[in-house]
């Protein structure tokens, strides 16, 4: 391995712990957190999606 990678290496990880000591406190918990934004589609009322059959055997997706 060349020098100048393990030197980057090197500072990605004193990166990551420098960042995880100092904004421990500030992370969120991903079980607690409610998002502040709403979320819409550009649309209103009913829409089709025409390239997809609507028969459930003949697309995988519906199993998703």
């Amino acid at each position: 391995m060349k020098l100048r990678f393990l030197w980057q290496q090197t500072q990605q990880i004193a990166g990551l712990i420098y960042a995880a000591v100092r904004y421990s406190d500030k992370f969120t918990n991903k079980d607690t957190y409610i998002g502040s934004v709403e979320y819409s589609l550009p649309f209103n009322g009913e829409w089709v999606d025409l390239r997809k059959p609507y028969v459930e055997q003949k697309s995988s997706n519906w199993r998703i």
